[in-house]
């Protein structure tokens, strides 16, 4: 039988035990209860090497006391953290309360990376939490759509660009410049804004090549905060395109009008593209005259023709400029001269192997028929001496 001393002394005991507060184990098991992680977010959602991304963490206290927090931290060794003495102290957090934690994260390599969000609590204990992180560093894409088979001098060609991103994020800020010193552009840059993954933008860049060389096309964009380009080079090499529209003349004639001269003829396109726009007239030191200073033909198809009528005056020239003027598709301005003879209204044409009635002196069958005729009378002559 237990004596009542003993029984007093266990019940003093027991007393002391229930009046004594929680252990600080206990009341860590309960902070860590009460915390709990509720979101938390990267930008840009996927790095690429080299890049420094914002990572926002939202806690939030569930429970219906205060709970002290010593710190707050991240830990990795596969990324470098920017910031790590941010939250070196924190403090309470209210009952039904978020708190936001910002961290800066730099990447080192590529890869899918897990580093862990600590919190510290003040009586003891903490709160742990994987962050899942993606390097991946595949850039934008700047490929080229169309150009020209040939650039020729000082003639406009547009030049047709797809830029694409293949990545898992979107790229915001997308720019694409073209820079070359051996042509200039009607437009420095073109903005192409955002692209969403999978997403691709057609854009289109007008130059205007000056000399042999190339176009280097940059597209520049941001991930994040962070700033990337990408490259595409094409070589530029000025020739003559074959294609092109190709304004003939044919079938000259000049009359001596009261003032000056009317010339007269067709004008054909020998070449494989429309020329649009065509304009027949003189040039120095020819002047246009009324009625028909120029002659506006208009567009002309491959292998179509016209004719024209055009007057001038020239002073003591033995040879008159006629000036065709015209256009391609895109606009560009194109002009060609064919030298006109005067005196035995002949044509000349610079530069061609074709002309017209350009043959001097007395037709081939008239010297023929002379030197038959001299050579009878030389017959007669030595026939009758020698009778």
């Amino acid at each position: 039988m237990i004596n009542k001393p003993i029984q007093l002394i266990s019940l003093l005991a027991l007393l002391i035990f229930l009046a004594v507060p929680a252990s600080a184990a206990d009341t860590s098991v309960s902070s860590a209860a009460q915390i709990s992680v509720i979101s938390y977010e990267s930008n840009p959602s996927v790095l690429m090497k080299g890049d420094i991304a914002t990572v926002k963490v939202i806690v939030k206290n569930t429970g219906t006391e205060n709970v002290d927090i010593k710190r707050a931290t991240i830990l990795t060794k596969d990324l470098n953290i920017l910031n790590e003495q941010s939250y070196a102290t924190v403090g309470a957090i209210g009952p039904d309360v978020s708190k936001e934690f910002v961290f800066t994260l730099k990447a080192k390599s590529d890869g899918i990376f897990y580093p862990r969000f600590y919190l510290d609590f003040s009586n003891g204990g903490s709160l742990g939490y994987p962050l899942m992180t993606k390097v991946e560093s595949s850039p934008i894409e700047l490929s080229v759509l169309e150009k020209p088979d040939v650039f020729q001098k000082d003639v406009k060609s547009n030049v047709k660009l797809v830029v694409g991103n293949p990545r898992e994020n979107t790229v915001n800020g997308v720019i694409i410049k073209p820079v070359s010193d051996s042509a200039s552009f009607t437009q420095t840059s073109i903005f192409v804004g955002k692209l969403d993954p999978n997403e691709n933008r057609e854009i289109e860049i007008e130059t205007i090549p000056s000399k042999d060389g190339e176009i280097k096309f940059i597209a520049e964009y941001r991930n994040g905060i962070n700033i990337h380009e990408t490259e595409k080079t094409i070589p530029l090499i000025l020739g003559e395109d074959k294609k092109s529209a190709d304004p003939v003349v044919n079938n000259i004639e000049i009359q001596t009008t009261g003032k000056g001269y009317r010339v007269s003829g067709d004008v054909t396109n020998a070449g494989l593209k429309n020329a649009k726009s065509v304009v027949v007239t003189t040039k120095s030191p020819a002047v246009p005259i009324e009625p028909n200073r120029l002659y506006v033909i208009g567009e002309l198809e491959p292998d179509d023709f016209s004719g024209f009528d055009v007057d001038f005056i020239v002073e003591e020239q033995d040879f008159a400029p006629l000036l065709i003027q015209y256009k391609d598709e895109d606009g560009n301005d194109y002009t060609k001269t064919i030298d006109i003879k005067l005196k035995d209204s002949s044509l000349s044409l610079k530069g061609q192997d074709k002309s017209e009635n350009s043959d001097e002196g007395l037709p081939l069958v008239a010297i023929i028929l002379i030197i038959a005729i001299i050579v009878v009378i030389c017959g007669a002559i030595y026939y009758s001496w020698k009778k």
